[in-house]
């Protein structure tokens, strides 16, 4: 297990970057840095969480390709673009992941392929915010399956989503993100999605 506590872990033309059952905190004194940030790579990133206030937690950056499951993103919403910050010919598989006071932002581009968009199922996006946001995800670029989002207003692209119900975590902000027995997303998961 490792614990980084640093402006950025940064990845340029690297054939294959692992992070798994870490922990990454985002230094404080850092603006508008992310705490994961690469281009021309693949990433894939298991059992983390992603913890900062500054900006964005991922930046997917051109010729990049992210795997992200298992993860827990929270307080990354400091900047304009959200939790993940996806540009060019990029994209994302994000699965089994719940988002926490982190703001997640979708182009307005029709997405193709997860080759060359964000591409989430079966995670949770709680915003949790003490401000007032309508919703926790935003913009039509992305694509949705088996997805809870609380608040959300607007629709989610894709099937078995879950709107505007409260994923109901036993204690988000005290860092407990299981699932109450209560939850909506209890067995909610595409029953045909398997994990590695």
């Amino acid at each position: 297990r490792v614990q980084v506590k640093a402006r950025s872990i940064i990845a340029s033309n690297t054939s294959m970057v692992v992070i798994r059952r870490s922990t990454l905190t985002e230094d404080s004194t850092a603006v508008i840095v992310p705490p994961i940030s690469f281009a021309n790579s693949t990433v894939s990133i298991d059992r983390t969480l992603i913890d900062g206030t500054a900006s964005f937690g991922i930046r997917v950056q051109t010729g990049s390709q992210l795997k992200l499951t298992n993860s827990v993103i929270v307080d990354q919403s400091g900047d304009a673009m959200g939790a993940i910050l996806r540009s060019g010919d990029s994209g994302a598989v994000i699965s089994f992941t719940t988002f926490f006071k982190s703001h997640v932002v979708c182009n307005s581009q029709t997405p193709t392929d997860c080759s060359k968009a964000l591409c989430f199922d079966n995670s949770i996006f709680l915003d949790g915010q003490t401000v007032s946001v309508s919703d926790s995800v935003e913009g039509a670029g992305c694509t949705h399956s088996h997805n809870i989002a609380f608040p959300q207003l607007g629709s989610l692209s894709g099937t078995g989503n879950q709107i505007n119900v409260n994923p109901k975590l036993v204690a988000p902000a005290s860092g407990d993100f299981k699932l109450q027995s209560t939850s909506p997303a209890v067995d909610a998961g595409d029953p045909s999605t398997t994990i590695e």
